[in-house]
């Protein structure tokens, strides 16, 4: 069952919660919580406010609370809230404060592993990728190598 939250206009930079986001991104919520009540950040602090709104969320739609995790969280720029500042002169510059959205879902459904896919050859067997061998084309040996002079 899956519990979408979100919250809008948070009074913080997105750069400033990036870092927090990446790190919560896929964990489970039992995982990742201790970190964040140990992170000194704020932008720990407010991500905390919106996982214990998930798990309220998820109590009412009887979700299984021990096996939720994050299973996709998106992290937009929000509005600019723009103050001034007096300048020298008679002048004014604009300081402008970035705010942030987040869009949180959570889910009680196992993880589905995600392999690498693998190229099928012609013969049927099996070909990594990455192990193929290089092209046919001699390439020169030098930049100058290609032009006649």
């Amino acid at each position: 069952m899956e519990v979408k939250v979100s919250a809008k206009t948070l009074r913080i930079s997105p750069k400033k919660l990036r870092s927090v986001v990446d790190l919560a991104r896929g964990k489970k919520l039992a995982e990742i919580l201790p970190q964040l009540q140990f992170a000194p950040a704020k932008s720990a602090r407010l991500l905390i406010k919106i996982l214990k709104s998930g798990v309220a969320a998820a109590k009412e739609k009887d979700a299984n609370l021990d096996q939720l995790f994050i299973k996709k969280i998106i992290l937009n720029q929000g509005l600019f809230l723009k103050r001034q500042r007096i300048l020298s002169r008679g002048r004014a510059s604009i300081i402008r404060r970035p705010t942030s959205h987040i869009e949180l879902v959570l889910s009680d459904e196992v993880k589905e592993e995600t392999g690498k896919k693998i190229k099928k050859s012609k013969q049927g067997k099996a070909e990594n990728p990455k192990s193929q061998a290089p092209s046919s084309k001699q390439t020169p040996k030098s930049k100058y190598q290609k032009f006649k002079i």
